[in-house]
């Protein structure tokens, strides 16, 4: 277990994520905002990058696996327990849907007085039978355990409403939706990077237009429909295809058999802490998923300038403005995703405007800073009802 420098009274947060990566991708940002405030804790299962999270928080390794098993959960529940007895936390926030449920029941036991989740979006949602309806009713759990629930986007919180999952009362929306909101000095055009990552790829034409996707390499994002698209040879312009973020349905091996012809027109990288670099290089964001919580990237690509193609799904529908600041295309739909990405491919200045205006709306909706002042004025208000009830002393 690690410390930070400051020591105090501050109220004791505890934050429950699955990996690090989870941490470093979204809270990072809001320990170091709260910093001043509370005494904050980060529990994952380290894995050598908890070296990246905020040096603003203490560590503790509880290890906490993504499948379900109950021998393997129920330790985690015990070890999780311990802890937030031991420690006196005034909150204990989860992010993830298996740190969720643990710290549900952990919290719970533990009888820590403020107990939040953060919901990102939903596995359950792609499945069928009783698969749907034990992961659906794990997610009620979460929600019946916890003191109030967070959702990541407004479209998400009315679906999860709508299938009886949460509850309107104690469920709420940070802002316009997303966990962290985007850093505008960081996630900016910026031709220095276009340049430098297009001769990295090798990529020669600086006219050359790129479409990217960021995120993981999985069915879910819907990169069946992406590279069958590309495939095809349909698209104008002769585009480069621009994969970023970790491989988890082994489609590296099988690109060259998918893409076929296309493949020299293709790159991929598995890894990387500046994914703005890779937006700053292209013309075209593309997540043509088929589940989504918010999709922050999309919002991160938009701070760059980048107009979006993505799928008309709940949380994503928060994220694009269809027409305006993007392309919303029905999941799944080979040849409505083709007409999009083409009709973007052939007019250079419908791109620029959409995405000068899905810039313009980061800069009104999304910034960092802002996330971070309401999720300090949402546990402050939390802190409050809480001392009112008797539950902090």
């Amino acid at each position: 277990m690690t410390s930070p420098t400051k020591t105090s009274a501050r109220p004791k947060l505890c934050y429950v994520v699955s990996t690090p990566m989870t941490a470093i991708a979204f809270l990072n940002c809001h320990i170091d905002y709260m910093a001043d405030d509370f005494d904050i804790t980060v529990v994952c299962n380290f894995d050598g990058q908890e070296t990246r999270i905020s040096q603003n928080a203490n560590l503790e390794n509880i290890r906490i696996i993504r499948p379900i098993s109950p021998f393997a959960d129920a330790k985690s529940i015990w070890n999780l327990t311990r802890f937030l007895k031991k420690n006196k936390f005034v909150i204990v926030h989860s992010v993830s849907p298996k740190a969720g449920l643990i710290t549900a029941v952990s919290g719970w036991l533990a009888r820590t007085p403020i107990r939040i989740h953060w919901f990102t979006g939903q596995v359950w949602v792609l499945t069928q039978g009783p698969k749907r309806l034990l992961l659906m009713n794990l997610d009620r759990l979460i929600a019946l355990l916890a003191t109030s629930v967070l959702v990541d986007s407004p479209s998400q919180r009315e679906f999860l409403l709508d299938q009886r999952v949460i509850k309107a009362s104690k469920s709420s929306v940070l802002g316009a939706g997303s966990i962290s909101g985007v850093d505008t000095k960081r996630f900016r055009p910026n031709l220095e990077s276009r340049n430098a990552v297009r001769k990295e790829l090798g990529i020669e034409d600086p006219k050359a237009p790129i479409i990217l996707f960021v995120g993981r390499l999985s069915k879910d994002k819907g990169l069946d429909t992406l590279l069958a698209v590309f495939a095809s040879g349909e698209l104008t312009n002769k585009p480069f295809l621009l994969l970023v973020g970790p491989d988890e349905d082994s489609y590296k091996s099988r690109l060259s058999r998918i893409l076929g012809a296309q493949m020299e027109r293709s790159r991929y990288i598995e890894f990387t802490q500046e994914p703005e670099r890779y937006m700053a290089a292209a013309d075209i964001f593309c997540m043509p998923s088929l589940r989504e919580g918010f999709g922050l990237s999309i919002i991160e690509a938009a701070s760059v300038g980048l107009p979006a193609v993505a799928s008309q799904i709940y949380g994503i529908t928060d994220a694009v403005e269809d027409q305006l600041t993007g392309i919303l295309t029905t999941p799944g739909s080979y040849l409505e995703l083709l007409e999009a990405l083409n009709r973007l491919l052939l007019n250079s200045t419908e791109r620029a405007i959409m995405g000068a205006m899905a810039r313009k709306r980061v800069g009104d909706v999304w910034l960092a800073r802002n996330l971070q002042g309401l999720l300090r004025s949402y546990y402050e208000l939390q802190i409050q009802s809480s001392t009112v009830k008797g539950d902090v002393s």
